[in-house]
């Protein structure tokens, strides 16, 4: 038997890594108003039981009213989803009415 903390347990799990990209989908919605969308660059992260992406550019058209579908590729399998990190690559505001994965 072992005394003390079980350091393997501690340790942070290895990322999983495909030689098939695996791909990640985001969709946004974005409200019907005016300076509702943005032409900022925008990023995701998706972050799962078993790693993360690490921050991918999401390209596409960020107006106002659009549905905007972001996929990204990643040789990261990062398991059970937990949260996605977004960011935007500059000072204006958007208005998102709804995020789904």
């Amino acid at each position: 038997m072992q005394d003390g903390p079980n350091i393997a347990a501690d340790r942070p799990r290895p990322k999983l890594t495909r030689n098939v990209p695996v791909t990640y989908e985001v969709r946004v919605k974005l409200h019907d108003g005016p300076y509702a969308g943005t032409e900022n660059s925008q990023f995701v992260n998706f972050r799962g039981r078993a790693g993360e992406t690490g921050e991918k550019q999401c390209v596409a058209n960020f107006a106002s009213g659009h549905v905007v579908t972001c996929s990204i590729e990643s040789g990261v399998d990062i398991g059970d989803y937990m949260c996605l990190l977004w960011r935007t690559g500059g000072s204006n505001g958007w208005d998102v009415v709804q995020v789904g994965i």
